[in-house]
């Protein structure tokens, strides 16, 4: 068996781990837009692939194939790539493998929710594991037969484009100006919203066995002095930097649908950035006693209204509880304890997680912020 050669490594090693430095870096500190697109896709659609090429292919094309009566023919024990296919599988393994971390995180988490942050690690992880791998295979390889950085070759195939015929030069220019375009084009169809593209979304959790943000588990019956801790999402995607006020109320409503009767429990707002999220965590503690009460959270852009009301809000959601008086205690109201079977009217998604900052205090029916 051969020893792993003690010589530098392939020279792409410090360019792909350089751009896995900077991708990272600009995923994560740059502002939405074309760069931070860019910067995902390479994380997502290319890295990774390549990376695990060097696994599977540590040799180079030329160095796995033999001239046979003027035909080249493949080495089995030698199985190598061309530059142009490794391409091609760095963007489809990439593309492939992004499933994978979903059910890696869910089956190391037990949570279907998780931020972007947490894919992009992955993604990280990922890339630098395999780079490591396919570098000690590499170096295990004679060097002779390595595979090794592909830029020499692409600035090899430059100059062969820009020398001969002018007409022939002049196509190789107009091919390359038009990869230029076609890829300024798709950055720009992916950063630039289109009309009707941007959006709030606005969903109610609860935190699960493990602490983690949920769409489940809402509390729907209270009995007096007891508390509920909700979380409440809101999603940016309104292409910009948006100051919302929340305001949640408890309304008494009517067979008819008539609500007879509201009370203000809480107001709080938060700027929030574009494509962020606000993960406003609070307790409901209700005091008004009554059946099919509905808690109603009232999403506004900028400040709310004098007497704000469902039909006024942004966006909102509505959740509808029990309420029980203490001296009832543990009465059977037909449904089990903590569990509930009326969701909010909005569903909640995946939401990179936020510490809230909630301006305003508690008001009237026992709404407390809380974190």
């Amino acid at each position: 068996m051969s020893t792993v050669d003690s010589r530098s490594p392939p020279s792409d090693v410090p360019v792909v781990l350089l751009a896995v430095g900077l991708v990272d870096a600009a995923a994560l500190t740059v502002p939405a837009g074309p760069v931070r697109v860019l910067a995902a896709l390479a994380a997502l659609a290319f890295l990774p692939g390549y990376a695990l090429t060097t696994v599977l292919f540590p040799a180079r094309a030329s160095a796995a194939a033999e001239s046979v009566g003027g035909f080249r023919r493949r080495v089995p024990d030698r199985p190598a790539v061309t530059d142009g296919e490794r391409l091609a599988l760095s963007f489809g393994l990439s593309v492939a493998l992004v499933p994978l971390y979903g059910i890696a995180i869910v089956l190391l988490t037990g949570s279907s929710w998780f931020p972007p942050t947490t894919v992009l690690a992955a993604t990280t992880i990922v890339t630098v594991v395999a780079l490591a791998v396919g570098t000690v295979r590499r170096l295990r390889t004679p060097a002779e037969e390595r595979y090794g950085s592909p830029l020499g070759r692409l600035v090899g195939w430059l100059r062969v484009g820009l020398r001969g015929p002018r007409l022939d030069v002049a196509l190789n220019v107009a091919l390359a100006l038009a990869v230029v375009v076609a890829l300024g084009a798709f950055a720009f169809s992916v950063t630039t919203p289109v009309d009707g593209s941007t959006y709030t979304d606005v969903s109610l959790l609860t935190r699960g066995p493990g602490g983690e943000p949920v769409a489940a588990g809402y509390e729907r019956n209270f009995t007096v002095g007891e508390r509920a801790t909700y979380l409440l999402a809101v999603d940016n995607r309104e292409q910009r930097p948006i100051d919302y006020t929340v305001v949640v109320q408890l309304q008494r409503v009517q067979p008819d649908g008539e609500v007879s009767e509201r009370t203000r429990l809480l107001q709080f707002g938060q700027r929030v950035a574009a494509n962020g999220t606000w993960l406003a965590t609070h307790e409901l503690a209700p005091r008004t006693v009554g059946t099919r009460l509905r808690v109603a959270y009232l999403v506004y852009r900028g400040d709310a209204p004098a007497d704000p009301r469902i039909d006024d809000a942004y966006r909102h959601l509505t959740l509808w509880i029990d309420v029980r008086p203490a001296s009832a205690g543990a009465a059977d109201s037909g449904d089990p304890p903590g569990e509930s079977t009326d969701a909010p009217d909005v569903t909640a998604g995946a939401l990179a997680p936020a510490r809230p900052s909630i301006r305003g205090a508690p008001q009237g029916d026992g709404v407390v912020a809380v974190g």
